[in-house]
C-alpha cells in the first residue's frame, strides 16, 4: 500500500511524502529518499536515509484518505498531517 501524507508546519511549510508499507521506504517532493518505521505503542514514525528525522502523532494514524492530525517532529516543528491518498 502506499500513502500520501501532506505535512504542514504552523510557519505553513508544505513537504508531501509518499510512504510504501510493503517495503517500508519514503520519499517526498524535494526526491530524498528513507525508509520508515513504527514505533510500536509511541504513535512515533522514525525516518532514517536522507530524511533523519521523527514524527509523533497526537492521534493512532489511520490510513484512510482525509484522516488529519497533529505532529510534533524531532527538529522541534509542529504541524499538521493529512493522509491526501492511499492505494
Amino acid at each position: 500500500m502506499k500513502v500520501t501524507a501532506r505535512f504542514t508546519n504552523t510557519e505553513g511549510n508544505v513537504i508531501v511524502a509518499v510512504f510504501d508499507t510493503a517495503t517500508g521506504t519514503v520519499m517526498d517532493t524535494t526526491g530524498r529518499k528513507g525508509t520508515f518505521t513504527a514505533v510500536p505503542d509511541t504513535k512515533t514514525v522514525d525516518i532514517k536515509g536522507e530524511m533523519d528525522i521523527s514524527f509523533k502523532v497526537a492521534d493512532a494514524v489511520s490510513f484512510t484518505q482525509g484522516f488529519s492530525t497533529t505532529y510534533t517532529a524531532s527538529t522541534g516543528k509542529t504541524g499538521t498531517v493529512l493522509i491526501e491518498k492511499v492505494e
